[in-house]
């Protein structure tokens, strides 16, 4: 079990931080984050993931998806957020 934490926060280093840095944290970190929802780190992305492709996933225009300003995220960076939920990271 330690060796798939390893590779969840490996996976995470390398392929989602660089998304939450770029999409979310500018709002979702801090000491008041938006919606009392943190996104910089691996703990608060990993625990929330489910919730995190929810609201990447909706269609633009429609309530509650984020980010909620610009463009919807990049298909390839979907992907990836898809392939995080799928490693079940505990």
């Amino acid at each position: 079990m330690e060796n798939a934490e390893e590779d969840c926060a490996q996976f995470y280093d390398n392929n989602i931080a660089s998304i939450m840095e770029q999409s979310c944290v500018s709002c979702h970190s801090g000491q008041a984050p938006s919606a009392n929802l943190k996104l910089d780190s691996y703990s608060y992305v990993r625990n929330t993931i489910e919730s995190i492709i929810d609201r990447v996933n909706r269609e633009e225009g429609s309530s509650g998806i984020m980010p909620p300003f610009g463009a919807k995220l990049e298909l390839e960076y979907l992907d990836l957020l898809q392939e995080f939920y799928s490693m079940e990271c505990e």
